[in-house]
Formats: C-alpha cells, sequence, structure tokens
C-alpha cells in the first residue's frame, strides 16, 4: 500500500468533485502525460466495491468510463483507501446544457448531436442491461463526454440485478428528477426498467434545456408525472399491483383523474423539424410509461425511427 504523495505512477493531483463517497482527483500519469481521474473511497469491508466488481464485468464495453487502474493507499489518519482510475473526460452532459442555455439562451442544442448522445446512451445501457447491471442513478451529471463520445459514469449505485423472489432491493436510488413513478412508490421489485425512464427524461431535458419533472417533493413528482403521462389507467394500476402495494394505488386511483399531455407542445417547434419532434415525442413516450414493462428496451428504442440511422462513436 502506498500514500497519495508517495504514489510514483501520477502527479498533480487537482480536487474535481467531492460526495458522500469521498473524492474525485484530476491527476497526470507521470509515465506518459495522460491526464486520468482518480476516485478515491475509503475501504470499507473485506471485499472488493461493488462499482469495481461492474465496471470490471463492463471493460472495453464502448459508452462507459473505463477504470484503467485500481490501487490501496493510506490516508493521514491511517485509513484504507481505494483509488479507481478513469480515463478523463471533458466534460459532462450536464455541463453541456448548462453551457449552452447560459451563453446562449436561445440556442437549442443541434439535433444530430441529440440524437447521437441518446443513442449513444442507450448504446452503454444496453451493454449494461444484457449483463442485468442497472445503473441506478443515470442523469445528465453522470454522462460524461470525451471527444464528443458519451461514457455513461459513476457507478457507485449500480448492481448485478438479483431474480431471486426473496432479495429485496431499495427503492431510494435515483435521483429525484429522474427517478420512475415505481421508485416514488417505494417499490423495492424494480429492474433495469428504471434507466429507460431516466433516459427519456434526459432525451427530453437535451431538446428544451429543462428538466421535464422537477417536482421538489415526491408527491409532487408523481403529480408531475401523471400531468404529463395522464393518471395510470385500471390496467395500468393492475400491473403496478404486482410491484407496488395496493394502499399505495389506492391512494393514486383516488387523487388523480388527468389526461395524457401532447409532449409536442413542450418541445420548441421553431427549433426543430416537425419530423423530428414527432419522433422525439413518440420516443419519449414509449420510455415513459407507468409500468415498467411497458417501456421499449435499449435495444428496441435504438431502432426506434427516431435514432434508427443515427451513427455513433464506437
Amino acid at each position: 500500500m502506498q500514500k497519495r504523495d508517495q504514489a510514483p505512477h501520477y502527479r498533480d493531483f487537482k480536487v474535481i468533485g467531492n460526495g458522500a463517497f469521498g473524492y474525485v482527483f484530476k491527476a497526470v500519469e507521470s509515465a506518459t502525460g495522460t491526464p486520468v481521474a482518480i476516485k478515491r473511497s475509503q475501504k470499507v469491508g473485506n471485499k472488493v466495491s461493488r462499482e469495481f466488481e461492474v465496471l470490471t464485468a463492463l471493460k472495453g464495453k464502448p459508452n462507459i468510463i473505463q477504470l484503467v487502474d485500481f490501487f490501496y493507499s493510506v490516508d493521514t489518519k491511517e485509513r484504507l483507501i481505494q483509488n479507481s482510475v478513469f480515463e478523463f473526460c471533458d466534460m459532462s452532459l450536464e455541463e453541456v446544457i448548462k453551457d449552452l442555455d447560459r451563453k446562449l439562451p436561445s440556442i437549442y442544442m443541434p439535433m444530430a448531436d441529440i440524437k447521437r448522445f441518446t443513442k449513444e446512451i442507450l448504446n452503454g445501457l444496453s451493454h449494461m442491461h444484457s449483463q442485468r447491471i442497472v445503473h441506478r442513478d443515470l442523469k445528465p451529471e453522470n454522462i460524461l463526454i470525451k471527444k464528443g463520445q458519451v461514457k455513461i459514469c459513476d457507478f457507485g449505485s449500480s448492481k448485478f440485478l438479483d431474480e431471486s423472489p426473496a432479495h429485496k432491493n431499495t427503492p431510494y436510488v435515483v435521483s429525484r428528477y429522474y427517478r420512475a413513478p415505481e421508485l416514488i412508490f417505494a417499490s423495492n421489485k424494480y429492474n433495469e426498467a428504471i434507466d429507460i425512464w431516466a433516459v427519456g427524461c434526459i432525451l427530453f431535458e437535451l431538446i428544451t434545456k429543462t428538466p421535464l419533472f422537477p417536482g421538489d417533493t415526491e408527491g409532487l413528482q408523481i403529480l408531475e408525472q401523471a400531468c404529463i403521462l395522464g393518471s395510470p389507467t385500471e390496467e395500468d394500476l393492475h400491473k403496478l399491483s404486482q410491484i407496488v402495494e395496493e394502499r399505495v394505488l389506492n391512494i393514486v386511483r383516488k387523487a388523480m383523474q388527468l389526461p395524457r399531455m401532447d409532449l409536442r407542445l413542450l418541445f420548441n417547434k421553431g427549433k426543430y423539424s416537425g419530423e423530428d419532434i414527432e419522433m422525439a415525442a413518440d420516443l419519449v413516450h414509449r420510455m415513459l410509461r407507468w409500468v415498467p414493462s411497458d417501456r421499449v428496451s435499449a435495444q428496441e428504442a435504438m431502432n426506434h425511427p427516431f435514432l434508427q440511422s443515427t451513427a455513433i462513436n464506437l
């Protein structure tokens, strides 16, 4: 084990992010001068982290951030620290959206970029979902851009899905704006469809530069979802009863009677062609369904007319 300031392979450490997990540094590989990002967090337990296991399973997959090195060190308080070294990326999709809105409020992202970013996110998810890996915190902040190519990152909340009936997942995942209704309903029987919901929200945000469901509370979040999707039908509620407690569904059944909104009304028609708006709205609606099994898969979404002819960076 080695302390950070004694690590011979990396130099020029600079903090670029932090959170409950620890810190992220930008550094330089000493031998090559290649910039890297190093995520440092305290080691807990005797096993390697779930994030490390997921990243190892996704090694070499396109549109996924790549782990290039991993080592342990000891901090000044003699705590064991795990260091995950990643390829360095230029910026996040969140920064792209915010910079565009701040510098050019009247300018919107080119439709070609929207399509390519969306398809590359879905391509990364397709590889994850084929291995039964769910990200569980997909949002613009966790989608990095390197030389114009999407790299899904931050697998700290991700996991391999356990199909055992006895296994229960925590519903307290995914940032609120991108949280699927089954999570807000506190269901612990969810699957990859929560990632698809998040992509639908992200696609809307790429087109409009604003979040689709910016509710401050979970109650407001469900109300905003109902305003867009329309209230769940009896068929929706029946299907949801397999994964959500009936008492929760009864509250929804009594509280809301709202029609589905035409998403085209929220898109900036003057900025994009009518055909693109039509197809984008259709794809978003196919991703945002009350019932998880009714949502398109990542592969199906990639083959949707809105994205089918779009080339991606591999």
